[in-house]
């Protein structure tokens, strides 16, 4: 039977395309595009909304760290359902105005859900799945992360039109509503794993744990690189290149567009090239993103690196996520996932933290996508020595 004539197929894949769009799309990258807005309204100060923002991406950390210990203490479906209702509670929350605190507690509430939907939702869309299926299935999911930043990106205006900042923080919680009941039934019916399962180790050959400690530190050099963009893209183009409000959030859309096509194409080229090629050209890819924005500060190069940012941004999951089943088994690939997102939390963390406590000392946003370009070369570098490990392996395709 075809993927798609299975209509418990059909759902699953709906579902866990929700499941992103709700936790990474909606909770997590939302965010930027308002930072103009809370900033304008006297809500936060910019270095405020880059420590909020850093709040944001220490939750994710968190959730990436402690998702894996949740789903052996808790019953999957109940866990699942308690991290949507949570965002769902999160987000209607911020709607209160009780000050710099009260916002930060919410954001990373939220960050530390779209960490352990991270971890835990791949395994439960594509545990059940042939391998031939896999790529596919998670274009169609991942894309879900780019798909809610555009539609976030683009209604924040409208939202704000409506009632100023309160509004887009209700408008956003009124998404989050619709995908918590979307979602319900997959949650509901997630099947959870048993003692034996969740207590399965696998020990890696010399070759496979330096192929995952090289993967490791490219993919966190890949978190600091983008750190720029995921945060203060929208605020930049308002500030630094004097548009309007309602087009530096708009702008952040294409973010969201290029992620949903990246998270449907590294399919695409994962079949084509090969897992490793795959990942080296999108590496360029977001290498390219990164020098638009730095040395051409112009809104049609803006634009641009917007767009490759977000295809890299989402690209490279997808295939690392692939990387990493083919490298430990699927059965595996929640614990060594968990890694590579708890390294890429927390160097995303320390970055936004770092770059806005840079602000206080008139650290320029361009000044920082320069510094990101430098780590996503080193990122690049990274990935061009995974050859020589991986044609060493007799029994373990990792390409």
């Amino acid at each position: 039977m075809s993927l798609f004539q299975s209509k418990t197929n059909v759902y699953n894949i709906f579902a866990g395309f929700c499941l992103f769009l709700l936790a990474l799309g909606i909770n997590r990258f939302a965010y930027t595009p308002v930072i103009p807005f809370l900033i304008n309204e006297h809500w936060l100060t910019n270095a405020q909304a880059g420590y909020i923002g850093s709040a944001n991406f220490l939750g994710y950390f968190l959730g990436a760290l402690i998702a894996p210990r949740l789903n052996i203490r808790f019953n999957t479906s109940n866990l699942m359902l308690g991290l949507t209702v949570l965002s769902l509670i999160a987000a209607t929350l911020c709607i209160v105005k009780l000050g710099f605190w009260w916002l930060t507690t919410w954001r990373l509430i939220l960050g530390f859900n779209g960490g352990a939907i991270m971890i835990l939702a791949p395994s439960l869309i594509l545990s059940h799945l042939p391998d031939n299926h896999k790529a596919i299935v998670s274009g169609f999911i991942f894309a879900g992360i780019g798909t809610g930043t555009a539609v976030s990106s683009i209604s924040i205006p409208y939202f704000y039109s409506q009632n100023n900042v309160f509004g887009i923080w209700a408008g956003l919680a009124g998404i989050t509503l619709i995908l918590v009941l979307l979602t319900w039934a997959k949650c509901r019916h997630a099947t959870s794993q048993t003692p034996i399962q969740q207590r399965q180790s696998i020990q890696l050959s010399a070759v496979q744990r330096k192929t995952f400690a090289i993967a490791l530190i490219g993919y966190g050099l890949y978190g600091i690189g983008l750190t720029p963009s995921l945060l203060f893209l929208s605020d930049y183009a308002h500030r630094s290149l004097h548009m309007s409000l309602h087009t530096s959030s708009e702008l952040f859309a294409l973010l969201g567009l290029g992620a949903a096509v990246g998270a449907i194409l590294a399919g695409i080229l994962h079949h084509k090239f090969g897992n490793y090629w795959a990942i080296i050209i999108t590496a360029l890819i977001g290498i390219i993103s990164l020098i638009f924005i730095a040395w051409f500060p112009s809104l049609l190069f803006v634009a641009i690196s917007a767009f490759l940012s977000g295809f890299y941004l989402i690209a490279l999951v997808t295939l690392m996520s692939l990387f990493i089943g083919h490298l430990v088994s699927m059965q595996h690939h929640a614990k060594y996932w968990s890694y590579m997102t708890l390294l890429y939390g927390g160097s995303q963390f320390i970055a936004s933290y770092a770059f806005s406590y840079g602000l206080n000392f008139n650290l320029s946003y361009n000044t920082m996508f320069k510094i990101g370009t430098l780590a996503l070369i080193l990122s690049l570098l990274c990935y061009l020595c995974l050859p020589k490990i991986i044609n060493k392996q007799n029994n373990h395709r990792t390409t």
